[in-house]
């Protein structure tokens, strides 16, 4: 026999050996301690965060943090370049101040109107003492029926341009107010405006990211910054939506980040959210760390255990000796037979058998 034919051979002879073991492995059930846990991916984010937007158009003035800095409440980001909203805020200033002048006892525009009121009003007084005089005297026929007349028009022409003068005084006053007004808000809104070329940190925090290089040009509603706050950070959660009937609030997760080795850390459920990610078709759960010693790393990876259920002294088998998760082979009366059960909660290696075996029944590994 050559040395091929003898190597053929005893590898037939190993795969029947491990075949005859395989039909003849058998166990009998065991009582234990099992918790049920749902596996999730996620990843570590600050409990609170929120992203910096810029209120105005610009280049990028000043920076004057950097990324990993901690930053105060009301501390300056950075700086936008402002030059045309100065432009425009030193026009509107001009304007208001123009505006604020007008409406002032000593406005140059009032009182020019006024002295033009005043010798209407003195050419109106006149011509009505002259109308009145020359009435006495056509009743005494000492003039003219034209000469009274002409007094009449000149009476009546001054008396509607004073009226007509008057009013418009006091459509001057109400223009010169709104003016005013108007200017006013302007300028207002222009020193406030201001403050948007002022990016501030609306908590105390740690500035995570920063999106803008001094220089670059940045749009009104553009982000620029993200800033999370300095507390223990929370853990957010990717469940497939199979799983999320078994989640509460309140329930044990125990958390494993790569970069610690072989640490766990304990988290609580926190939130479970009701929308489902069509992506994934997974549901987010939030949990909040019950370790206070965490790295506030934005985004670090990690894998959990989400314990839903537990079960003191439960009958319990390998989940490798199930056999489409409902049935097992069992030894009924010294012959091998495919026996229908039921299983209650599993972990990662075993599962909870609660009808079709006892303690003492032989169960065979397919």
């Amino acid at each position: 026999m050559n040395k091929m034919s003898k190597f053929k051979l005893i590898i037939a002879a190993l795969v029947l050996l491990s075949a005859c073991k395989s039909e003849t492995e058998s166990i009998l059930p065991l009582k234990k301690d099992i918790n049920e846990a749902v596996y999730a991916a996620g990843n570590i984010y600050p409990a609170k965060e929120y992203k910096v937007f810029s209120n105005a158009d610009g280049n990028v003035l000043e920076l004057l943090v950097e990324e990993g800095d901690t930053v105060a409440l009301n501390q300056i980001l950075m700086r936008v370049d402002r030059d045309v909203q100065m432009a425009r805020a030193e026009g509107s200033e001009q304007i208001y101040n123009i505006a604020n002048k007008n409406i002032s006892t000593n406005s140059p525009v009032l009182i020019e109107y006024e002295a033009a009121l005043q010798t209407i009003a003195l050419k109106f007084k006149n011509d009505s003492t002259n109308y009145t005089r020359y009435q006495n005297l056509y009743k005494q026929e000492a003039t003219s029926k034209v000469e009274l007349e002409r007094a009449q028009l000149n009476y009546f022409a001054s008396k509607n341009e004073y009226y007509a003068k008057k009013k418009g005084l006091e459509r001057l006053k109400n223009q010169l107010k709104v003016e005013f007004e108007n200017a006013q808000t302007q300028y207002k809104l222009n020193a406030k405006d201001a403050d948007n070329y002022v990016l501030k940190s609306m908590m105390n925090g740690r500035v995570y990211e920063l999106l803008k290089e001094q220089g670059e040009m940045v749009r009104r509603n553009e982000a620029v910054a993200l800033i999370g706050d300095l507390g223990t950070p929370m853990v957010r959660l990717t469940v497939d939506e199979l799983d999320l009937p078994k989640i509460k609030i309140g329930q044990e997760v125990f958390i494993h980040i790569d970069m610690f080795n072989d640490r766990i850390f304990k988290a609580k459920v926190s939130k479970i959210y009701p929308k489902l990610n069509r992506l994934d078709q997974s549901f987010r759960v939030d949990a909040i760390f019950m370790d206070t010693d965490i790295p506030n790393l934005y985004g670090l990876s990690l894998e959990a255990n989400i314990m839903v259920s537990e079960k003191k002294n439960a009958l319990c088998i390998p989940k490798t000796f199930l056999v489409s998760k409902d049935s097992l082979w069992l030894d009924v009366d010294g012959e091998k037979s495919l026996r229908k059960i039921k299983t209650g909660i599993s972990d990662f290696d075993f599962v909870e058998i609660t009808e079709g075996i006892t303690e003492q029944s032989i169960i065979y590994k397919p």
